[in-house]
């Protein structure tokens, strides 16, 4: 049995609202993500190595060494998932780490950051002798852990 012209416009007309309902559906995911600011990223970072590394005392603070690329994220709550190894507490490291939103992977990115890591500390401003008692000697002071 032939297809009649009716028919085929039918079909065009079928494929076409199908097309432009899956467009309309992209649209909506596109236009309801957000872009993650570069202070975002950064609070993430920093409660990430506080956990990895266990700093409990001091500030730990993370600068971007280049500029961020553009990062949207869909609606969620965004966590870090580091895709590399980071062993010890170093001054400049290039971590490769995922952003994931409800469990699902949002981006993946390798950045190079710089770390620091500032905390009291005491210190003395001479060298240690056994006639000079400590007290005198001693003081507290911010110093960085690198």
């Amino acid at each position: 049995m032939p297809i009649t012209m009716q028919r085929t416009l039918l079909l065009i007309g079928c494929l076409l609202s199908a097309v432009s309902l899956a467009l309309a559906a992209d649209n909506a995911a596109i236009s309801a993500q957000h872009p993650m600011s570069g202070e975002e990223l950064t609070g993430l970072l920093e409660n990430s190595l506080r956990n990895l590394w266990k700093v409990q005392d001091g500030t730990l603070t993370v600068e971007f060494e280049r500029n961020l690329p553009p990062i949207s994220l869909p609606p969620g709550e965004p966590s870090l998932r580091w895709t590399t190894q980071i062993q010890q507490p170093n001054r400049r490291i290039y971590p490769q780490f995922e952003i994931r939103v409800d469990g699902q992977v949002a981006a993946s990115l390798a950045i190079p950051i710089r770390v620091k890591w500032i905390r009291e500390v005491w210190v003395t401003d001479t060298p240690y002798s056994a006639r000079l008692s400590f007290r005198r000697t001693l003081s507290r002071s911010s110093r960085s852990m690198f």
